[in-house]
């Protein structure tokens, strides 16, 4: 199975728009959380969120850190919508199933 990568494009978008706005952004270090529906030992986290931490970390010579928790540890799944928007979580992915209108793109 292919894995689909509009959620990651996504996401290197909105950390890029973050690193554009230019060396203010960066006078402190930005820690963000970031949670999914996937645990840590997932081949998704370890084989793509993991290896994009370090790079983002690497790019912004250390002044942006991901930090990945485990589904429910931040949050209840059901509120990572929710939690991300009030910004208790700096990133969070979850499946459109379980945030009914939300963010639905297969609803027109």
């Amino acid at each position: 199975m292919r894995m689909r990568k509009a959620p990651m494009w996504g996401m290197v978008a909105a950390l890029l728009a973050v690193l554009l706005m230019g060396g203010a952004a960066f006078a402190k270090k930005m820690e963000l959380s970031f949670s999914t529906v996937y645990m840590n030992t997932h081949p998704t986290v370890v084989n793509a969120w993991t290896p994009w931490f370090k790079e983002m970390a690497d790019l912004t010579g250390g002044n942006v850190e991901i930090t990945y928790f485990n589904p429910n540890t931040l949050c209840p799944l059901n509120d990572t919508y929710d939690a991300t928007i009030s910004g208790m979580l700096g990133i969070g992915g979850n499946g459109q199933n379980l945030e009914v209108g939300s963010e639905n793109w297969t609803m027109s």
